[in-house]
């Protein structure tokens, strides 16, 4: 049997905590460079404290940036 036919996406599950900018990037299937370029857009991110994002500052990228389709949201 053909896998072509086959379009299995898989659902990822994803909460509002603490990500670098890599995690972000990954979770938008993007690299870093336009991860942050995305984000420069939005003054009102912030910078992120060292090399973190906060949850407040999660919560606002997850609202002005829109998720892909195969991401859920959940909260904990």
């Amino acid at each position: 049997m053909s896998e072509l036919g086959k379009d299995i996406t898989r659902i990822r599950k994803v909460c509002v905590r603490s990500y670098y900018l890599f995690e972000l990037a990954e979770l938008y299937n993007v690299s870093k460079f336009i991860m942050r370029k995305r984000m420069k857009q939005h003054r009102e991110i912030g910078k992120p404290d060292g090399y973190l994002y906060d949850e407040k500052q999660v919560s606002l990228i997850f609202h002005l940036i829109t998720l892909p389709s195969n991401i859920r949201l959940i909260k904990v």
